[in-house]
């Protein structure tokens, strides 16, 4: 059970002669509602009531799901059908309004929005429709748990605007409860401590905060009747141009299993993170149950070579530099992951992973990640696609001379600029040069030494086991006059050559195909192919 305080407070505000706004607090069920109606005649106002009465009649009357969830909190099944009678029931409402709406042309249009708070079991339960507004505040941070439904959040969505555009009638509310015959509501849950405070408020005050540092100001969490009275004044002052309602309720006490608790920082990380860009507050919440947190100072061993990996790792701060049998290394630094092949299989490497700072790393083993991606398909999808997109951006790295070549990947990073130097890093100075003739040809028939007119040499990809060849002699001399800041020596490795066909060979394909090469190389799309020539 939880102990909750509150305070609930609306004002008809001084631009409107009456009030369209309707709030429940219901101490038994500990649920806690705004609705802000809109629609003039007193529609708006019809519509918010019957709001609030249809979500309160319903949810009390499934009471016994409320109890089987108190019962077994850690149930996913308990869990998803309060998630489900809060959807429930704000759809039930939607329905009912426009249907009374259909049946009186005088209420024709009418809605509402609706925000909804179901404090549980260590878990704060969420329905949103519209733009009124639940805010969380924690430990002096203030965080937005809803979204508005309004039209420049839409355009923001759909990438044809972005934060801070100002663009005509972007206020106007794009989901409301009651205007059509359903309506696509937001359900998801949030972690609860004691000590939280929650505001749940119409736009006509959450319309004038500006800042958090200006929420907190309002806001004593020993004075909940005080506070409300201030956010009510605070909206007068501004204009007072909607009608003001604000509930502000605090946690005292919670006897109640508690879960993984995640610091802002981490779950910035999370929500920065490509595989859980599109996950939800409740998503995000579950995620944070599985995850595990670990330190690791300076030079610690993270993951030892050819030691079998079975988790994905995201760095929360510091760094980690991967190596193994080549003397070579890669930098991965704050937002970077690695161990995303462990997840489709056993993964066991001659890379190691090393701290190379304090580093701090959530983990998702993938026992307990693919527990969660089974219970909730809509997550695991999200979850494939980040993969899948970050493993083709990172193919789209490979230089355009490798894409044919993927047993020379390993000798080019695919990873973001890294400090001290972007990509790959040579750790081993004192090498040999190598080069390769082309398959099919005599070595007199092999390409010459790179110079002004012919292409680089190829190098070639060492042997497990064996030391990587020494870098050009041009490379080996900028080398050698840099300064060695550290162990780390960065240097980028020369390219492999685009493949060329002996000048009589070519000149019997121009005379027998009747084409020209050269005008073929500049229409052609690719950077490079293989082709077989059979005797004509």
């Amino acid at each position: 059970m939880m102990e909750v305080q509150f305070w609930a407070t609306t004002d008809t505000g001084l631009a409107r002669d009456h009030n369209e706004d309707n709030f429940l607090v219901d101490r038994d069920l500990s649920l806690f509602v705004v609705c802000d109606g809109m629609g003039g005649h007193a529609a708006g106002e019809v519509a918010s009531a019957m709001s609030i009465q249809v979500i309160s009649e319903i949810i009390a009357e499934n009471r016994d799901i409320l109890d089987a969830y108190e019962r077994e909190p850690s149930r996913t099944l308990a869990q998803d059908a309060v998630l489900d009678l809060m959807d429930t029931a704000i759809t039930e409402a939607c329905r009912r309004i426009f249907e009374a709406a259909e049946a009186d042309p005088d209420r024709h249009g009418m809605g509402t929005t609706c925000c909804a708070l179901l404090l549980l079991a260590g878990r704060g339960f969420v329905g949103h429709v519209g733009d009124s507004r639940i805010y969380h505040i924690r430990d002096g941070d203030v965080d937005l748990v809803t979204m508005d439904h309004s039209f420049l959040n839409e355009m923001i969505r759909q990438g044809r605007a972005k934060e801070g555009d100002s663009i005509p009638n972007q206020n106007a509310v794009t989901r409301a409860v009651g205007v059509r015959p359903s309506v696509e509501v937001d359900t998801f849950d949030i972690e609860v401590e004691q000590d939280d405070l929650f505001i749940i408020c119409s736009d006509g005050l959450s319309g004038y905060f500006e800042s958090d540092e200006q929420i907190l100001g309002l806001i004593d969490p020993d004075d909940l009747e005080g506070s409300t009275y201030r956010c009510i004044e605070h909206a007068l002052r501004g204009g007072g141009r909607d009608n003001i309602t604000t509930i502000l309720a605090r946690v005292d006490r919670l006897r109640s299993p508690r879960r993984t608790v995640m610091d802002s920082e981490t779950l910035r990380a999370l929500k920065a993170c490509d595989y859980f860009a599109h996950a939800t507050p409740s998503e995000f919440s579950q995620l944070c149950d599985i995850a595990e947190r670990h330190h690791f100072e300076a030079g610690e061993d993270i993951i030892e070579p050819n030691r079998p990996a079975e988790f994905l790792c995201l760095v929360i701060n510091g760094s980690v530099g991967i190596t193994g049998d080549k003397p070579s290394a890669t930098v991965l630094d704050a937002g970077d992951t690695f161990g995303e092949v462990s997840l489709f299989g056993e993964s066991k490497s001659n890379e190691g992973y090393t701290a190379l700072a304090p580093t701090r790393l959530v983990v998702f083993q993938r026992d307990a990640l693919f527990g969660l991606l089974r219970a909730r398909p809509s997550l695991a999808a999200k979850v494939l696609f980040g993969l899948a997109a970050n493993m083709a951006e990172q193919l789209r790295r490979v230089p355009a001379e490798l894409r044919f070549e993927p047993q020379l990947w390993d000798e080019v990073s695919i990873h973001s600029d890294h400090t001290p130097a972007p990509g790959f890093m040579v750790i081993n100075d004192n090498l040999d040069v190598e080069t390769r003739s082309m398959p099919g040809l005599s070595p007199a028939q092999a390409p010459a030494p790179a110079s002004k007119s012919t292409p680089p040499p190829r190098v070639q990809s060492p042997p497990k086991g064996s030391t990587m060849p020494p870098l050009p002699p041009s490379a080996a001399k900028a080398g050698a006059a840099a300064p060695k800041k550290s162990k780390l020596n960065a240097q980028k490795r020369p390219l492999p050559p685009r493949p060329t066909l002996p000048p009589e060979l070519e000149d019997d394909i121009e005379t027998q195909q009747n084409v020209d090469l050269d005008e073929l190389r500049k229409t052609t799309q690719f950077d490079r192919f293989d082709a077989k020539f059979d005797k004509l």
